[in-house]
């Protein structure tokens, strides 16, 4: 299922219909795409309705407001659903600034073992490299990624970041790898709701380094274009494959949210969605639309901390 926001900065044009179902590839590069496993429907799912598991739903939309939302269900028995959400972004960073980035981080010594971050559970499965954070450069660079987050209209809308939380930057040279792990449910002090990765390297530069995200319907292999960035829960356990050619660079994150709960953030987040498409559609509904707003607002309300 994909979702389309709107900014005032952009507009983008209607995506196209889903394909057909095919059988997926190992890894996409593309910006969008659901799981790899296709199980059969569930009951109460219509019969003439793609699963949501099983069709594939790319975007070529260069727009800062573009984004995927991944709707993962799964029934237990009749009434029960358990629902994991992630968001990818595109271009989060402009090409200038991925390009200054790769740059200033081809030089090795702004980098050291990944080992000294990482949890006591994590830390034998990572194998990587990250900049030292309290070098000038790399934090220009941090800085850079939260002033754009900060102003990124979809994120802020996704997320509804109460905080912003450590950033780190990661390199993965050939060999290298994350194994599979979730992120610990404190940070520095912050509620890890979310994570974030924001990919620095084309995903042409190199290969191998995709990052692996499992649920209960399998797993998924992603590599996104440089300056795009996938959100997802920080409780779903996720890997890095090893790289085996080339150099994988990325920033990751942390955020909190106002709204701690995932499935109230999901139902804000279509809400606000659906709110544009009845603005989008009709000039005529601006009562509606300011209604929307306010059922909303007053959700936010009801159950931000």
């Amino acid at each position: 299922m994909s979702l389309f926001a709107k900014s005032a900065a952009a507009v983008a044009p209607p995506s196209p219909s889903p394909p057909s179902p095919s059988p997926p590839s190992p890894a996409r590069t593309g910006c969008a795409r659901t799981l790899s496993s296709s199980p059969s429907p569930s009951a109460g799912v219509p019969s003439s309705a793609p699963h949501p598991a099983s069709w594939l739903v790319t975007s070529h939309v260069a727009a800062p407001s573009v984004v995927t939302v991944f709707h993962w269900k799964l029934l237990f028995g009749p009434v029960d659903i358990l629902s994991l959400m992630m968001v990818c972004l595109e271009n989060v960073l402009s090409h200038a600034h991925v390009d200054a980035f790769v740059k200033v981080l081809a030089d090795a010594t702004l980098f050291e073992s990944g080992e000294r971050t990482a949890g006591r559970a994590a830390r034998p499965r990572k194998r990587n490299l990250q900049a030292v954070s309290d070098r000038p450069e790399v934090q220009r660079i941090l800085a850079t990624v939260r002033k754009a987050l900060g102003r990124h209209a979809v994120f802020q809308r996704f997320a509804v970041p109460a905080r912003l939380g450590r950033m780190l930057v990661s390199r993965f040279d050939p060999e290298m790898t994350y194994g599979s792990h979730f992120d610990d449910a404190f940070i520095d002090g912050l509620r890890t709701d979310l994570s974030f990765t924001l990919f620095l390297s084309a995903p042409e530069s190199y290969s191998g380094g995709e990052l692996e995200l499992q649920s209960p319907m399998g797993s998924q292999a992603l590599k996104l274009p440089a300056g795009c960035a996938l959100v997802y829960p920080s409780d779903q356990l996720h890997a890095v494959r090893p790289v085996e050619d080339g150099v994988r660079l990325a920033v990751v994150g942390w955020i909190q949210s106002r709204v701690r709960s995932a499935p109230q953030r999901q139902l804000l987040f279509d809400l606000a969605q659906a709110t544009d498409r009845v603005r989008d559609a009709d000039g005529s509904l601006d009562d509606a639309v300011t209604e929307l707003k306010r059922v909303r607002n007053n959700l936010l309300r009801l159950w931000s901390d």
